[in-house]
């Protein structure tokens, strides 16, 4: 339905020179946008309240501020992030991925010769925080809501541009 609908905005663009409605189209999508951003930087952050606390609680000896901080710059973390970010030796480091992933903070993968830790919480939140979102992509993944699939995009501006 978006992608048809898109569709005949890009023509009515192009052939009636229908500038408003393309506008408020996208700039409703911005704002959109910007309010879901919005619901998920306020989710993340109640998870990192969260998981400081429970880390607070449970494994006290290892928790700090920065630990928390690494623990949710990026979806994934190697002990020689933890290292370098906490200034720590190597076996420090892995005690404390060790003690996180006891303690299910973490999960963890070897890849290749090395282990990847993952913040499994934060993963979720972004990958499936928004159920609109996830529906969205379900419907590009499984091909509905097409008006017809193209080969390539030169074909989708064929179509466009007929």
């Amino acid at each position: 339905m978006i992608l048809l609908f898109y569709d005949r905005l890009v023509r009515e663009v192009r052939t009636r020179e229908n500038w408003e409605e393309w506008i408020v189209y996208i700039l409703t999508g911005i704002e959109e946008t910007a309010e879901e951003t919005l619901r998920l930087v306020k989710r993340i952050n109640a998870e990192v309240e969260t998981m400081s606390a429970e880390i607070k609680e449970k494994l006290p000896k290892i928790y700090s501020k920065k630990l928390i901080d690494l623990l949710f710059y990026e979806f994934y973390t190697k002990i020689a992030y933890i290292e370098r970010g906490l200034s720590v030796t190597r076996k420090t480091a892995v005690n404390y991925l060790s003690s996180l992933e006891k303690g299910d903070f973490l999960t963890s993968e070897k890849i290749g010769k090395e282990r990847i830790y993952q913040n499994k919480r934060l993963y979720d939140l972004v990958k499936y925080g928004n159920k609109e979102t996830q529906a969205a992509i379900d419907d590009v993944n499984n091909n509905r809501n097409m008006s017809k699939t193209f080969d390539s995009v030169n074909a989708l501006m064929e179509d466009l541009n007929a």
